[in-house]
């Protein structure tokens, strides 16, 4: 297995399965990140204290540390995401408090607290926990302060030029380490954003559809409305015509008209209705709509005022359509 894909297996470790837009993924993933980066600042810089001072304590400090943090990995293998959460946040407090005692006051190591206190928000969710981890980050700073001041576990001695160093290197990974939970904080916020957007079109979508399919429902049902009158038109016009032959009448012409008339107005409709039909949504094109109702509205008045009349048949249609 190459380094890179080590890396990856490490980090996506008990979220392979979790869906994409979980919440609980983008956390088991930034646990996985924070733990594969303590592991490796561990290791170099637990190296370079011990270069500089030959101190075994802090360079066995730093690497059970990191064999503690893989452990946190293994734990989100096995998708005990909570368990998880707390260990680290156990591990992440217990080793604030070992190197602050070892390197002494001067190290700054306290400053591991905004790291912790970013942590919180990161991991837990509900707010009483986060009320107890908080309160065990505050705890750590006055056990810190009382132990500078007390002295129950004196440091280690070092050179200025060593404890100069050890000061800046503490500044660079505490500053990288806040950076991080930032990123990963900002990273998790921003899927919560998109999940809601998200959450928001679709049930805007809903309601559009919903109300377009209102709209359909009731215009087919006007439209059914419609082809039952030209249905009964035709067939009145039929028995009507049947009488007279049966009476040996003469049919006019304009009867004939008008059966033809009703005829065409029953086929345009029935030929409306099913090609409307098709659509499986309520957006119409106006412009069709329009015609429709144009052409309907031109046969009603050819069968009330005979398909001979001179009047002039004039519509207007507003340009926004049927709304």
């Amino acid at each position: 297995m190459t380094p890179r894909n080590l890396l990856r297996s490490l980090k996506y470790a008990g979220a392979d399965d979790l869906p994409e837009y979980d919440v609980q993924r983008g956390i088991c993933i930034g646990v996985n990140v924070m733990c594969i980066s303590i592991v490796i600042l561990n290791l170099l810089s637990g190296l370079l204290f011990y270069w500089l001072s030959r101190n075994l304590w802090v360079i066995g400090g730093a690497y059970f540390e990191a064999m503690l943090v893989l452990g946190i990995i293994s734990i989100n293998k096995r998708k005990r995401y909570e368990l998880a959460n707390v260990s680290f946040y156990t591990i992440i407090i217990l080793a604030t408090f070992y190197f602050s005692a070892i390197l002494g006051k001067a190290s700054e190591t306290q400053l591991m607290i905004l790291f912790i206190l970013g942590l919180t928000f990161f991991v837990f969710d509900k707010w009483k926990t986060r009320t107890f981890a908080i309160l065990g980050a505050l705890a750590l700073l006055i056990l810190l302060e009382l132990n500078y001041s007390l002295l129950y576990i004196k440091p280690a001695a070092f050179s200025p030029q060593v404890t100069l160093f050890i000061r800046w290197l503490v500044y660079g990974v505490v500053i990288f380490l806040v950076l991080l939970i930032f990123y990963l904080y900002q990273k998790n916020t921003g899927l919560l954003i998109r999940l809601h957007m998200y959450s928001k079109n679709i049930k805007a979508s809903l309601v559009s559809e919903e109300r377009q399919n209102e709209l359909k429902n009731l215009f087919f049902q006007n439209m059914s409305h419609d082809i039952k009158g030209c249905y009964f038109g035709v067939g009145s016009l039929c028995a009507t015509i049947h009488e007279k032959i049966e009476a040996r009448e003469e049919v006019s012409i304009e009867t004939a008209d008008l059966l033809i008339t009703l005829s065409e107005q029953y086929k345009f409709m029935l030929n409306s209705f099913l090609e409307f039909s098709k659509f499986k949504n309520a957006a119409f094109e106006n412009r069709r709509l329009n015609g429709l109702l144009k052409s309907t509205a031109t046969l009603l008045c050819r069968s009330i005022f005979g398909s001979r009349s001179s009047l002039p048949l004039v519509f207007r249609i507003p340009s926004s359509g049927i709304g």
